[in-house]
């Protein structure tokens, strides 16, 4: 789709697409509290940097690990 001021949307997770509502990690961390995500669209903003206290930058699909890498996250 189109937005007039950011462009066409390629498919990438950065969290500044998101507008108007809160992931559920955010609402945790507005209250104080840690959270962590893994592989959710929007756990990392260009303009203002990880949205949870543990958020891997991947801004695209491709730069996401496969599950063996993923599973090196968890447990890390």
């Amino acid at each position: 789709f189109y937005d007039p001021v950011k462009g066409y949307y390629d498919g990438n997770k950065d969290a500044d697409w998101r507008t108007g509502c809160e992931a559920i990690w955010e609402t945790v961390e507005s209250e104080g509290r840690s959270a962590a995500t893994l592989g959710f669209i929007g756990n990392y903003s260009s303009e203002h940097g990880p949205t949870a206290t543990h958020a891997p930058k991947e801004p695209t699909w491709a730069e996401a690990p496969e599950d063996p890498g993923r599973t090196d996250q968890v447990i890390e």
